[in-house]
């Protein structure tokens, strides 16, 4: 069974929250989508390890 869901609503809601915990620095924009970037790298990952298991 494949669990898309969950990573993309765990996505989602670390994004909503970097947003709402910093909506007036908008300075920080770029740093939120390189981390953002950086957890699809990541996210990628899990699910490719969760294929092999």
């Amino acid at each position: 069974m494949h669990e898309p869901p969950v990573q993309s609503d765990y996505h989602a809601r670390s994004g909503n929250y970097q947003l709402e915990s910093n909506p007036e620095r908008h300075d920080k924009s770029p740093v939120a989508v390189a981390i953002g970037n950086g957890f699809r790298g990541v996210s990628l990952e899990v699910m490719r390890l969760l294929r092999l298991n």
